[in-house]
């Protein structure tokens, strides 16, 4: 960020109706530059022959004294990221928990369909009651459901390595 000495400056108005300060500075070694400077330039309304600090941008053909917080990012922008942020941790824990809840579903669900094929097996050319097949269902489901947890390690392909 350089020092510039504003040398002359009138308000004038763009072709679009925007109102700007059109400035000839005096930059720290003593050239000159015929400069725009837009309302959003900090202490705007003070504008006046004195010193001011800022960066001349270049935009197509014309030259603009800007504040030296170019690339800065703006409380409004850093809020809005620390939303996003927020967001996305909110997303991968509910991710999280979809994932667990499905694993989940996925074992009882397989525990139960084996259990009841496990039992009719048993069962096979014999004669039960209601209350024999329930018992075999739920003896085959709890001992599947505690036995459900594997390593993968112990199924790798010996090849692989």
């Amino acid at each position: 960020m350089s020092k510039y000495s504003i040398k002359w400056a009138e308000e004038v108005t763009s072709s679009t109706g925007k109102k700007y300060t059109k400035a000839k500075v005096t930059d720290e070694q003593g050239v000159e530059h015929d400069v725009s400077i837009w309302p959003d330039f900090p202490d705007y309304a003070k504008i006046v022959e004195g010193e001011v600090e800022g960066v001349i941008t270049v935009k197509g053909a014309y030259k603009n004294l800007v504040a030296g917080n170019l690339g800065a990012k703006t409380g409004g922008f850093q809020r809005k990221e620390n939303q996003i942020s927020k967001s996305m941790d909110r997303k991968e824990a509910s991710i999280k928990r979809s994932m667990e809840t499905k694993e989940l579903g996925i074992m009882t669900s397989a525990s139960m369909r084996d259990a009841v094929n496990i039992a009719l097996a048993q069962f096979e050319g014999k004669s039960f009651t209601a209350e024999e097949m329930k018992t075999a269902i739920e003896f085959w489901r709890d001992y599947l459901i505690s036995n459900f947890h594997i390593d993968l390690k112990d199924y790798q392909d010996p090849l692989k390595d």
